[in-house]
């Protein structure tokens, strides 16, 4: 409810500001801090990259029943969603239909959900499939039919070109639909590496827990002030799916730092009770390419998480506060790369003294480097937070980053 006020006023104040200054203000700004892009795809206009027809809704509803089913465990609610899965049996190609209908007999179970699952989403790709043959021949006939169809779609295209990249079934695609399934089908595997369960920290702590230093800290509530100092000098970034730019905040705190004492005292909240707002959590995920190929494979993609301007300045504001104040007593002397310590280009200009010094001597050198694939994509985040409590963090911090690792949302941009 606090964070809901919040928003009010906010948008409010933004809009008297936008007013006072001559600059246009649309009703949709008046909603600013709603994420209202997740609530859309639960009935999406498009569906798996493809536009969206009768046909595949009712196909798409009875498909995501079929996979609840196959994670519910049994009971009333269950043996209702089975109830209602033939409902969808009239819009399934001829081809799947006899197959369906006998699985539909069965009871209901896991194996014959996942089974009818399975066969839902290949009805789903074979209607694709025609779908897409009659628009491109549509399109051809209507660029056929007229020279200024031609010229009018020219104009309107994308003025930049879609990135193609290999896939599992072509050569390279600039389709949606293959390059969606292509990036779906391979970070699958990458983020599901724990899906059977994380390392123990128990084994974690029997390996390495001899070298973890610890030292309590406890950090002060936020304070409106706070807040206003940090956004008074944060630079321009993406807004998150709630709308908001850290420019906006950063307006605010020019023209009514009074309002960021309701936001601290919202953030101290979720620190001392682990539980988020239900739109700050969700964040989106965009793929950078890390490289200047023509046509990267889709592991050549850095994942880039954008979560809410607000959540991204708690966070900021905490990191800098720990590593103020906690970060020193704890941290290896010799280590580089940290905030408050050697930066990495220390690090090269140290190793080229030292490969220097050692061949005058005449010494040999030698060195060992690890690059892990895909490591910050493959990090355990419960056993990190658990080892940040070893050490000693902040207890409202740990408390806050369990709460939004464990409700946060993240849906493909």
């Amino acid at each position: 409810m606090k964070h809901k006020i919040f928003l009010k006023q906010m948008n409010s104040v933004l809009q008297q500001i936008a007013t006072l200054q001559g600059a246009e203000y649309s009703e949709n700004d008046l909603y600013r801090g709603r994420v209202r892009f997740h609530d859309q795809r639960r009935h999406p206009r498009a569906i798996q990259a493809h536009a969206s027809t009768l046909q595949t809704r009712k196909l798409f509803k009875a498909f995501n029943q079929a996979s609840e089913v196959a994670k519910a465990q049994p009971g009333f609610r269950r043996d209702k969603t089975w109830q209602s899965l033939p409902t969808a049996l009239q819009y399934v190609p001829d081809q799947y239909r006899d197959e369906l209908t006998d699985l539909l007999k069965q009871p209901a179970s896991h194996d014959a959900a996942k089974l009818i699952a399975d066969k839902l989403q290949k009805s789903m790709e074979h209607i694709f499939r025609i779908d897409n043959n009659q628009r491109l021949t549509k399109w051809k006939q209507r660029m056929r039919s007229s020279p200024k169809q031609s010229f009018t779609w020219l104009r309107h295209r994308a003025k930049s070109q879609t990135v193609a990249f290999p896939s599992n079934t072509t050569h390279s695609s600039v389709n949606t639909h293959v390059r969606l399934d292509t990036i779906c089908a391979i970070w699958k595997q990458i983020y599901e590496q724990h899906k059977n369960g994380e390392p123990s920290f128990h084994s974690f702590m029997q390996k390495y827990g001899e070298t973890i230093k610890r030292d309590l800290c406890s950090l002060n509530p936020s304070t409106g002030q706070d807040i206003c100092e940090f956004l008074k000098n944060t630079r321009p970034s993406s807004p998150g799916l709630d709308s908001i730019a850290p420019y906006d905040l950063k307006i605010l705190a020019h023209w009514c730092p009074a309002l960021f004492d309701m936001l601290a005292e919202i953030l101290n909240l979720i620190e001392r009770t682990g539980k988020w707002p239900t739109d700050l959590p969700k964040g989106s995920v965009t793929f950078i390419p890390k490289t200047n190929d023509d046509c990267p494979n889709a592991t050549d993609y850095r994942p880039l998480t954008i979560l809410s301007a607000v959540y991204r300045t708690w966070a900021a504001i905490r990191h800098n506060q720990l590593c103020k104040n906690w970060l020193p007593r704890w941290k290896a002397t010799q280590a580089y790369g940290l905030k408050q310590a050697k930066a990495a280009d220390a690090l090269a200009f140290d190793v080229c003294m030292q490969v220097s010094t050692d061949t005058q001597n005449g010494l040999l050198t030698s060195g060992i480097s690890y690059d892990m694939k895909k490591c910050f994509d493959s990090i355990p985040i419960n056993l990190v937070i658990q080892v940040f409590n070893q050490r000693g963090a902040d207890v409202g911090i740990i408390q806050a980053l369990a709460g939004l690792y464990n409700t946060h949302k993240i849906l493909p941009a």
